[in-house]
């Protein structure tokens, strides 16, 4: 639910792809998904979805290996072997505040890295997911407020001996704001793209504004004024496996909400059920822009111009890139589209027009993102070309890339992406 600025600006690259994006804002106003998916689904969310059950589920594993390796420990009364254990479990997962033993009785026996064994002896028995997992069953917790004074996730796997003999529990602490911000940040800074998460409660598990985790988005008094976002909330816990939305609320710096398309998709986790939330801002066509539609020269070739304009050059070649976004901003003015941008060489997209279509200073990977593979290749190979690709905010897009040369030197490229119309 991260605030974003909403600027003025508009999608116009001609009278056609207008009317095209105006029939697909339709789409995007309906209150949910049908029997499939919308034109405008963000793929970063499948991304994102998939790599945070992974994430989860190797942690799981290491877990459960460690809990069967502790219970021949136990067997064995090898203490100095289940703290090695458990430290090696630590050590190897950073992202996780500690790591700790809990003995039959719910006391925490061992606990690391060594900056938490401060917190052995605690007595823990009281908490829920402690008390399932002491009756042999691995555990999510819910999120609670932890005796190391944060709230928290945890998740834990009995330790059981071979005849069933639940003899304690390890136990994963997790600080969601530190864990997922691991899996989800590299994903969707700089981009248009915004993913929170919650449980089927209500709690905020996740989200890019650190203020609003741990926060209940059905009883905290911060949501109470924005009535469609409760109501998105409803309908994401009563919905399927993944649907989308809209609702408002706050941008920054803005007095007044903004709408947002949200998107989710629901994963599990050793019964606990989540939603990942990406939200984009809602119906950019709606807002016009004054450009100047009867211009002298094509769209293409304009931007082939542009490419060779020595002030952008000299811009680029002096890393000013405030310069650099005014003279795109220009060119915006003059040729609308979705968005025109200046990428490196090394595919970093530094910024664009209009900043709320655009990426900035955003790597793009096709490891992190499976549908950047395409963009990646063609600025790798460093020639004009146009293709068509899906965007991370939903949709597809025509890209122009054309690139920036100065004295036979490659200075990075620049492109202009255009909304297709829905087939």
């Amino acid at each position: 639910m991260k605030r974003r600025p909403l600027s003025s600006a508009a999608l116009f690259a001609s009278l056609l792809v207008l009317s095209a994006c105006l029939r697909t804002g339709e789409v995007q106003k309906r209150a949910e998904c049908k029997n499939q998916r919308p034109a405008n689904w963000p793929v970063l969310l499948d991304d994102a979805t998939r790599k945070t059950s992974a994430v989860f589920a190797d942690l799981g594993a290491q877990m459960l290996a460690t809990s069967n390796k502790i219970a021949t420990l136990h067997k064995a009364g090898d203490q100095n072997g289940m703290r090695q254990a458990v430290a090696d479990l630590a050590k190897s997962n950073p992202q996780v505040v500690d790591f700790a033993l809990i003995d039959k009785a719910g006391i925490m026996k061992i606990v690391e890295p060594e900056e938490c064994r401060k917190f052995e002896g605690s007595d823990i028995s009281s908490q829920e997911q402690v008390q399932r997992a002491l009756k042999g069953k691995a555990v999510m917790s819910k999120l609670f407020l932890a005796v190391e004074g944060f709230r928290a996730l945890d998740m834990e796997y009995p330790v059981t001996y071979g005849d069933g003999q639940t003899v304690g529990a390890v136990s994963a602490l997790i600080r969601p704001e530190q864990f997922l911000d691991h899996i989800i940040k590299p994903m969707t800074q700089g981009s248009p793209v915004d993913i929170w998460m919650m449980d089927m409660d209500g709690a905020i598990l996740y989200d890019p504004d650190i203020e609003e985790i741990g926060r209940n988005l059905f009883t905290d008094a911060l949501y109470q004024p924005y009535t469609s976002l409760i109501e998105a909330g409803r309908k994401i816990v009563a919905g399927g496996e993944e649907g989308c939305t809209q609702y408002d609320f706050l941008a920054t710096g803005l007095k007044r909400p903004m709408k947002k398309n949200a998107f989710w998709r629901k994963i599990d986790v050793l019964g606990e059920r989540w939603a990942l939330v990406a939200t984009v801002a809602a119906d950019p066509t709606t807002v016009a822009v004054q450009g100047n539609l009867s211009n002298a020269m094509p769209a293409e070739d304009a931007l082939r111009a542009l490419a060779m304009n020595q002030k952008l050059i000299d811009a680029i070649e002096t890393d000013k890139k405030d310069a650099v976004l005014e003279i795109l901003k220009e060119h915006y003015s003059r040729y609308p589209c979705y968005s025109v941008q200046w990428v490196t060489n090394d595919c970093v997209a530094v910024g664009g027009f209009p900043p709320e279509n655009s990426l900035n200073n955003y790597k793009i990977d096709a490891v992190k993102n499976s549908s950047d593979a395409e963009f990646v290749k063609k600025v790798t190979e460093g020639k004009e070309s146009v293709f068509d690709m899906p965007l991370m905010e939903g949709g597809a897009g025509r890209t122009h890339l054309v690139p920036v040369l100065t004295g036979g030197r490659r200075l990075g490229m620049i492109y202009s992406i255009s909304i297709l119309p829905k087939r």
